[in-house]
């Protein structure tokens, strides 16, 4: 793991708020979860710039219990820990963009929807990969559309009965995406998690709502809060034929291990060929994270 990941530098940014890295008790096991740590990466290389780095950076316990669990059982390191240690807030964060970040607000600005390759070369260069992580906990940002992922995702969703309902839409971009490649597709989210207006084409009330009112054939969720099993409430659909779960895998931050099961009646089927074209926000630590999962009715 790069020595200026996320993880590492929302621990170092704890750090140099407390003056006290030797007395924080859990870093023992988090030097043994990122062995890859550099010897020269301390307090002292972070306090001259700490301030900031403090101000801008937000540790969310999503992020962090996502590398933890990459090797659970090592250390009995757990979620509360890192809400203590952290600071957590599940809100977007209102910080203040250093250089990197501005530069990425401006791109995302101007590449609503890019291709994976360009997306990709952007997180694989230390030198644009800055600022990234940031601005998607600021911006609510958690899924991001590619040309390739939503050409994909459109061509499954016109193979599946509609009418179509997003749920958990957020502040849209997927829908609106989908539209343009001719899927009329409804978006809908409760907004709980954003503390601005929500745009006008994607209308704020509650998945239960949202799925009584549209009664679609077709559902889709795309990174479900976690802790939550949305897919129980499309199962006691009568509408529902069929929906497609995207998100970090049955482990991650998306919903439950529920989630992501089997259920009496219904048929699962993994797409990793969509798995592999989509783009989230822990993708700058290197690997994809993506699991995209289709269940339908067995009659």
């Amino acid at each position: 793991m790069d020595s200026h990941s996320p993880a590492l530098m929302a621990l170092d940014t704890v750090a140099v708020r407390n003056r006290s890295w030797a007395s924080l008790p859990c870093v023992p096991s988090y030097r043994s979860l990122f062995p890859a740590w550099r010897t020269g990466y301390t307090v002292a290389r972070l306090a001259p710039n700490g301030d900031s780095i403090a101000k801008r950076l937000v540790g969310t316990r999503a992020e962090e219990t996502r590398y933890a669990k990459r090797t659970s059982g090592n250390d009995g390191v757990n979620s509360s820990n890192l809400d203590i240690l952290l600071g957590e807030s599940l809100a977007p964060a209102r910080v203040s963009y250093d250089a990197a970040g501005r530069d990425w607000v401006a791109w995302l600005a101007t590449h609503p929807l890019p291709t994976n390759a360009v997306l990709d070369a952007r997180l694989a260069d230390p030198a644009t990969r800055a600022g990234f992580v940031p601005v998607c906990q600021a911006q609510g940002i958690y899924h991001l559309p590619t040309v390739e992922f939503v050409s994909a995702l459109a061509g499954i969703l016109k193979r599946l009965p509609e009418p179509w309902l997003e749920v958990g839409a957020g502040r849209g971009s997927l829908t609106r995406a989908l539209r343009a490649a001719s899927v009329p597709i409804t978006a809908t989210d409760d907004g709980a998690w954003w503390p601005d207006p929500l745009p006008d084409d994607v209308e704020r009330c509650a998945i239960t709502d949202a799925l009584q009112r549209y009664q679609p054939r077709t559902a889709l969720c795309v990174w479900p809060p976690r802790e939550t099993n949305w897919p129980a409430l499309f199962r006691a659909v009568p509408s529902v034929h069929a929906y497609l779960l995207i998100g970090d895998g049955p482990r991650g931050m998306t919903g439950d291990a529920a989630s992501w099961s089997g259920a009496l009646g219904w048929r699962r089927r993994a797409l990793p060929q969509l798995a592999a074209l989509g783009r989230c926000r822990l993708d700058a630590d290197g690997p994809l994270h993506a699991h995209a999962l289709l269940v339908h009715r067995a009659v």
